[in-house]
């Protein structure tokens, strides 16, 4: 190694002469050959669209790649995916030196390699190698493959909203309504109203991240919130995604009446014998 060193990278010429026990030398046999004595950078990679928080097999087999991977012209690349699976590792076809202009090169798996490396935590090895045979340190990049669906999230009307939502109840910190949805998803959840004819009316969309069951987040009607929607009833829906992409089945829906108008002042009159009081008011309250 040390020679290798001296010598450097370059052209290396080799001069041979053999000479026998009385002497006598010959005539020099001379030939020459390039050395690459310094070994490849680790090559450059970028993650493909989506895969940052999770890779699922749409994003594993997607046309763009699942990484992009960057090395020398004329070097190939070499990938290796580790994970949990039966079939695990997995290297898809090296990128030959002869394919390799310099340029990010896409590096695709298969959705038969995808289930060989299994769902789970999955170490990501690059390297390249030179035409002298030299290899690169490897680029170690950590990834989760998971290609499962989340739960449905689970919605609940919130405190005190059973028979109807107030102003004040919509927009409570305790929530108008709560969800619960896997940790670490975001849930997206839609309040509705229609029209008569069943079209809607007025929709708003919020977002949350679960923070896993048994924990439910209130979500309130502010910011966006009340206005848009009139008094009358207000349906809710809700989706969680988690950070691979994989989307749930809709959460059950629920609904509540909204009712921001105070009822009109109660009618007080004496009776006709002056000792009675008859109070007309809105009916149930």
């Amino acid at each position: 190694t040390d020679q290798v060193a001296t010598l450097g990278s370059g052209r290396v010429d080799v001069t041979v002469v053999a000479t026998d026990a009385a002497g006598n030398a010959s005539d020099p046999a001379t030939t020459s050959f390039g050395l690459t004595a310094t070994i490849p950078a680790k090559p450059t990679v970028v993650l493909g669209t989506g895969v940052a928080g999770g890779v699922n097999r749409a994003e594993a087999t997607q046309a763009s790649g699942i990484l992009l991977v960057t090395a020398t012209a004329g070097n190939t690349i070499k990938v290796v995916f580790d994970g949990r699976g039966a079939g695990s590792p997995v290297s898809p076809p090296p990128i030959a030196g002869a394919e390799n202009d310099g340029t990010a090169q896409e590096i695709l798996l298969n959705t038969l390699e995808f289930d060989d490396i299994g769902e789970g935590p999955v170490t990501v090895r690059v390297t390249q190698t030179d035409p002298a045979g030299n290899v690169s340190d490897a680029r170690v990049i950590p990834l989760v493959f998971d290609d499962s669906a989340p739960a449905a999230p689970t919605l609940a009307l919130g405190s005190g909203v059973l028979e109807g939502a107030t102003e004040a109840e919509a927009i409570q910190p305790v929530g108008v309504v709560t969800v619960e949805g896997e940790l670490d998803a975001t849930i997206k959840l839609t309040f509705t109203s229609y029209d008569s004819n069943g079209d809607p009316l007025t929709v708003v969309e919020k977002s949350v991240t679960g923070e896993g069951p048994g924990s439910p987040i209130p979500v309130s009607l502010t910011d966006p919130g009340l206005d848009g929607f009139a008094d009358g009833r207000i349906y809710v829906d809700a989706v969680a995604t988690d950070p691979a992409g994989n989307e749930s089945p809709a959460a059950r829906r629920i609904s509540f009446e909204l009712d921001t108008t105070a009822p009109a002042t109660p009618d007080l009159r004496l009776g006709s014998n002056s000792r009675e009081a008859v109070v007309k008011g809105e009916l149930d309250h």
